[in-house]
Protein backbone atom coordinates (compact mmCIF):
# COMPACT_ATOMS: atom_id res chain seq x y z
CA UNK A 1 0.00 0.00 0.00
CA UNK A 2 2.98 2.52 0.89
CA UNK A 3 6.21 2.75 0.17
CA UNK A 4 8.68 5.41 1.51
CA UNK A 5 12.15 6.94 1.28
CA UNK A 6 14.02 9.92 0.40
CA UNK A 7 12.98 12.66 -2.07
CA UNK A 8 16.37 12.10 -3.78
CA UNK A 9 14.88 8.39 -4.50
CA UNK A 10 12.80 9.25 -6.77
CA UNK A 11 14.57 8.88 -9.56
CA UNK A 12 16.02 6.52 -10.00
CA UNK A 13 15.44 4.22 -7.63
CA UNK A 14 11.73 4.04 -7.42
CA UNK A 15 10.77 4.61 -10.87
CA UNK A 16 13.32 1.81 -11.70
CA UNK A 17 11.11 -0.07 -9.38
CA UNK A 18 8.24 0.52 -10.53
CA UNK A 19 9.06 -0.35 -14.03
CA UNK A 20 10.45 -3.88 -12.99
CA UNK A 21 8.28 -4.77 -10.90
CA UNK A 22 4.84 -3.56 -12.93
CA UNK A 23 6.83 -5.81 -15.83
CA UNK A 24 7.19 -8.85 -13.58
CA UNK A 25 3.32 -8.84 -11.74
CA UNK A 26 1.62 -6.56 -14.45
CA UNK A 27 0.04 -5.60 -11.23
CA UNK A 28 0.48 -1.66 -9.71
CA UNK A 29 3.39 -1.79 -7.46
CA UNK A 30 2.35 0.87 -4.50
CA UNK A 31 -1.01 2.46 -4.25
CA UNK A 32 1.08 5.61 -2.17
CA UNK A 33 4.37 7.42 -2.16
CA UNK A 34 5.59 9.20 0.45
CA UNK A 35 9.25 10.37 -0.10
CA UNK A 36 10.91 12.17 2.97
CA UNK A 37 12.65 15.58 3.16
CA UNK A 38 16.22 15.38 4.30
CA UNK A 39 17.17 15.85 8.12
CA UNK A 40 19.48 18.73 8.49
CA UNK A 41 22.15 18.47 11.73
CA UNK A 42 21.79 22.31 12.65
CA UNK A 43 21.08 23.25 9.41
CA UNK A 44 23.37 21.56 7.26
CA UNK A 45 22.38 17.87 5.78
CA UNK A 46 22.93 14.56 7.68
CA UNK A 47 25.10 12.66 5.63
CA UNK A 48 27.70 10.17 6.16
CA UNK A 49 29.99 11.91 3.86
CA UNK A 50 30.15 14.85 6.09
CA UNK A 51 30.06 12.33 9.48
CA UNK A 52 27.67 14.39 10.80
CA UNK A 53 25.09 11.86 11.63
CA UNK A 54 23.59 9.61 14.55
CA UNK A 55 22.35 6.10 14.58
CA UNK A 56 18.75 5.91 16.32
CA UNK A 57 20.28 3.86 18.77
CA UNK A 58 22.70 7.15 19.45
CA UNK A 59 19.79 9.39 19.53
CA UNK A 60 17.32 7.63 22.03
CA UNK A 61 20.29 7.38 24.32
CA UNK A 62 19.58 11.37 24.41
CA UNK A 63 16.39 11.87 23.66
CA UNK A 64 12.99 10.14 25.04
CA UNK A 65 11.16 9.01 22.52
CA UNK A 66 7.85 10.24 22.71
CA UNK A 67 9.53 13.81 22.40
CA UNK A 68 11.26 12.46 19.01
CA UNK A 69 8.05 11.40 17.88
CA UNK A 70 6.46 15.01 18.42
CA UNK A 71 9.53 16.43 16.96
CA UNK A 72 9.23 14.84 13.50
CA UNK A 73 5.26 15.20 13.80
CA UNK A 74 5.37 19.07 14.08
CA UNK A 75 7.09 19.00 10.66
CA UNK A 76 5.97 17.92 7.50
CA UNK A 77 7.07 14.36 6.16
CA UNK A 78 7.86 15.94 2.62
CA UNK A 79 9.66 19.04 4.32
CA UNK A 80 13.02 19.27 5.36
CA UNK A 81 13.78 19.04 9.64
CA UNK A 82 16.08 20.59 11.40
CA UNK A 83 17.64 18.47 14.22
CA UNK A 84 19.24 20.20 16.91
CA UNK A 85 19.23 20.75 20.80
CA UNK A 86 16.86 23.84 20.76
CA UNK A 87 14.54 21.82 18.02
CA UNK A 88 14.47 18.79 20.49
CA UNK A 89 13.84 21.27 23.88
CA UNK A 90 11.10 22.97 21.53
CA UNK A 91 9.56 19.71 20.78
CA UNK A 92 9.84 19.05 24.75
CA UNK A 93 7.86 22.48 25.83
CA UNK A 94 5.07 21.61 23.12
CA UNK A 95 5.09 17.58 24.37
CA UNK A 96 5.17 19.41 28.10
CA UNK A 97 1.89 22.04 27.18
CA UNK A 98 0.04 18.81 25.89
CA UNK A 99 1.00 16.44 29.06
CA UNK A 100 -0.42 19.33 31.19
CA UNK A 101 -3.53 19.20 29.90
CA UNK A 102 -3.71 15.67 30.10
CA UNK A 103 -2.66 16.23 34.30
CA UNK A 104 -5.96 18.46 34.50
CA UNK A 105 -8.03 15.70 32.92
CA UNK A 106 -6.18 13.05 35.37
CA UNK A 107 -7.06 15.41 38.58
CA UNK A 108 -11.00 15.95 37.42
CA UNK A 109 -11.13 11.99 37.08
CA UNK A 110 -10.03 11.73 40.40
CA UNK A 111 -12.19 14.26 41.74
CA UNK A 112 -14.95 12.42 40.51
CA UNK A 113 -16.64 14.65 37.68
CA UNK A 114 -18.67 13.32 35.40
CA UNK A 115 -18.23 14.41 31.33
CA UNK A 116 -21.18 16.52 30.62
CA UNK A 117 -21.81 18.00 26.98
CA UNK A 118 -19.34 20.62 25.12
CA UNK A 119 -20.29 24.23 25.36
CA UNK A 120 -21.68 25.55 22.64
CA UNK A 121 -19.99 29.33 22.36
CA UNK A 122 -17.96 29.73 19.34
CA UNK A 123 -14.45 30.17 21.45
CA UNK A 124 -15.43 25.81 21.74
CA UNK A 125 -15.67 25.51 17.96
CA UNK A 126 -12.54 24.24 17.37
CA UNK A 127 -12.96 22.11 20.29
CA UNK A 128 -16.15 20.55 19.36
CA UNK A 129 -14.86 20.13 15.72
CA UNK A 130 -11.38 18.93 16.53
CA UNK A 131 -12.04 15.47 15.30
CA UNK A 132 -13.04 17.04 11.68
CA UNK A 133 -10.30 19.33 11.91
CA UNK A 134 -8.26 16.72 12.56
CA UNK A 135 -8.70 14.23 10.06
CA UNK A 136 -9.11 17.22 7.48
CA UNK A 137 -5.42 17.81 7.95
CA UNK A 138 -4.08 14.12 7.95
CA UNK A 139 -5.98 13.59 4.83
CA UNK A 140 -3.98 16.31 3.62
CA UNK A 141 -1.28 14.40 2.36
CA UNK A 142 -0.70 13.05 5.80
CA UNK A 143 0.04 16.32 7.10
CA UNK A 144 1.26 15.60 10.63
CA UNK A 145 2.21 19.36 11.10
CA UNK A 146 -0.95 21.08 10.25
CA UNK A 147 -3.09 17.78 12.68
CA UNK A 148 -1.06 19.03 15.36
CA UNK A 149 -1.68 22.61 14.69
CA UNK A 150 -5.26 21.92 15.06
CA UNK A 151 -5.19 20.08 18.08
CA UNK A 152 -2.93 23.05 19.79
CA UNK A 153 -6.30 25.34 19.02
CA UNK A 154 -8.76 22.64 20.68
CA UNK A 155 -6.54 22.53 23.55
CA UNK A 156 -6.72 26.57 23.87
CA UNK A 157 -10.16 25.82 23.47
CA UNK A 158 -10.42 23.31 26.22
CA UNK A 159 -8.00 25.42 28.73
CA UNK A 160 -11.01 27.76 28.74
CA UNK A 161 -12.96 24.96 30.49
CA UNK A 162 -10.35 23.78 33.49
CA UNK A 163 -11.07 24.21 36.71
CA UNK A 164 -9.00 25.90 39.22
CA UNK A 165 -10.01 23.01 41.83
CA UNK A 166 -11.93 20.20 40.18
CA UNK A 167 -13.04 18.73 43.58
CA UNK A 168 -14.94 22.43 44.09
CA UNK A 169 -15.75 22.98 41.24
CA UNK A 170 -16.98 19.54 39.78
CA UNK A 171 -19.56 20.48 37.05
CA UNK A 172 -17.01 22.49 35.18
CA UNK A 173 -14.10 19.86 35.84
CA UNK A 174 -17.15 17.60 33.67
CA UNK A 175 -16.86 20.20 31.03
CA UNK A 176 -12.91 19.85 30.74
CA UNK A 177 -13.29 15.71 30.59
CA UNK A 178 -15.95 15.60 27.84
CA UNK A 179 -13.83 18.46 26.05
CA UNK A 180 -10.41 15.61 26.85
CA UNK A 181 -12.65 12.90 25.53
CA UNK A 182 -12.73 14.66 22.32
CA UNK A 183 -8.59 14.70 21.64
CA UNK A 184 -7.77 12.02 23.43
CA UNK A 185 -8.31 9.75 20.70
CA UNK A 186 -6.95 12.13 18.48
CA UNK A 187 -3.08 12.19 20.74
CA UNK A 188 -3.23 8.30 19.95
CA UNK A 189 -3.56 8.51 16.22
CA UNK A 190 -0.07 10.33 16.60
CA UNK A 191 1.19 8.30 19.11
CA UNK A 192 1.17 10.68 21.76
CA UNK A 193 0.54 11.26 25.52
CA UNK A 194 0.88 7.54 25.98
CA UNK A 195 1.65 7.33 29.92
CA UNK A 196 0.06 9.44 32.90
CA UNK A 197 0.96 12.99 33.52
CA UNK A 198 3.29 11.95 36.66
CA UNK A 199 4.72 9.11 34.76
CA UNK A 200 5.56 12.26 32.55
CA UNK A 201 6.71 14.73 34.20
CA UNK A 202 9.17 11.73 36.31
CA UNK A 203 11.50 11.77 33.37
CA UNK A 204 14.12 13.93 31.92
CA UNK A 205 12.22 14.14 28.62
CA UNK A 206 15.19 15.71 26.39
CA UNK A 207 18.65 15.46 26.26
CA UNK A 208 20.96 14.89 29.69
CA UNK A 209 22.58 17.90 30.61
CA UNK A 210 26.15 16.80 30.60
CA UNK A 211 25.80 16.56 26.00
CA UNK A 212 25.78 19.91 25.71
CA UNK A 213 24.79 21.38 22.11
CA UNK A 214 25.36 18.91 18.72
Amino acid sequence: DIHGGGKDLVFPHHENEIAQSEAATGKPFARYWIHNGFVNIDNEKMSKSLGNFFTLRDVLARVKPEVLRFFFASSHYRSPIDYSDRSLAEAKAGLDRLYRVKGKAEACVAAGAVPSAVPTGEEFAPLRDARNRFDEAMDDDFNTAAALGRLFDAVRALNRLAPDDAVAEREKAGLFLSGYAILEPLFGVLGLLRMSAAEYFQQDAVVRPETGTM
